[in-house]
């Protein structure tokens, strides 16, 4: 575990001497920002639900250029062979990408939290929803670093890894939208409701920290890990 702890740490750091981590991480939250008070002063809705809601979507880009390089970086650059040489094994690297990914995470959260102040002013707050909330989109967003973390794990090509996890996230965040189970067959539209990991943030952002549910991701975020394990393990 001390292994672990020291490679989340080195990677943690490697984030904030790196460029492209604030640039995407100043995007996500101009954007964020930008979509949430334009309905705060246009439909005058303080509520902190449209916020989760296009973080939600907005994790679909922003996390795919966290994990482009974790893996694929790595083995074009030549440093992968060096660091599995090492006395730590691949799951100990994963899993403290994992971690120092997850840690950048819940800083860019909570860096959205003056919102927050400032809709105390403008109205009532459910600390509730507000708690749950941020629980889900941490979820959420763990569940798409693992995503991440395997499909850089195909590829020895950033851009890929990148273009790769996008498609996935978008595809997976349109599962849950009407206009696409409107036009599927009923079974089908219910596989698509099951599989979204979109459509489990509602309960979330509802005030609700379902059990289940939370086994659900936590479950993903651990499947997806060994993928990427595995898949590392039989290029070796």
């Amino acid at each position: 575990m001390k292994k672990v702890l020291t490679i989340a740490a080195k990677e943690f750091q490697g984030y904030f001497f790196n460029p492209i981590g604030y640039v995407f991480l100043g995007i996500m939250l101009m954007l964020a920002c930008w979509v949430f008070w334009g309905d705060v002063f246009v439909a005058g809705n303080a509520d902190i639900k449209p916020l989760f809601q296009t973080l939600t979507y907005l994790f679909s880009v922003f996390i795919p250029a966290i994990t482009m390089g974790w893996i694929a970086d790595e083995k074009k650059s030549g440093t992968w062979e060096v660091l599995i040489t090492n006395p730590v094994n691949i799951k100990m690297i994963l899993w403290g990408k994992m971690l120092a990914g997850m840690g950048f995470l819940l800083v860019s959260l909570l860096l959205t939290t003056p919102t927050l102040l400032s809709l105390l002013y403008l109205g009532k707050m459910d600390i509730g929803v507000v708690f749950s909330g941020y629980v889900g989109l941490f979820l959420l967003g763990s569940t798409y670093l693992a995503i991440g973390l395997w499909i850089s794990s195909l590829t020895k090509h950033p851009a890929v890894a990148f273009i790769g996890t996008t498609i996935v996230l978008v595809l997976n965040s349109l599962m849950s939208q009407e206009m696409v189970l409107s036009k599927i067959p009923y079974f089908l539209a219910r596989v698509f409701e099951q599989l979204s990991l979109n459509d489990k943030m509602t309960p979330f952002y509802n005030g609700e920290i379902g059990l289940n549910t939370t086994v659900y991701l936590v479950s993903t975020i651990v499947l997806f890990t060994w993928l990427a394990q595995r898949t590392n393990e039989k290029n070796n």
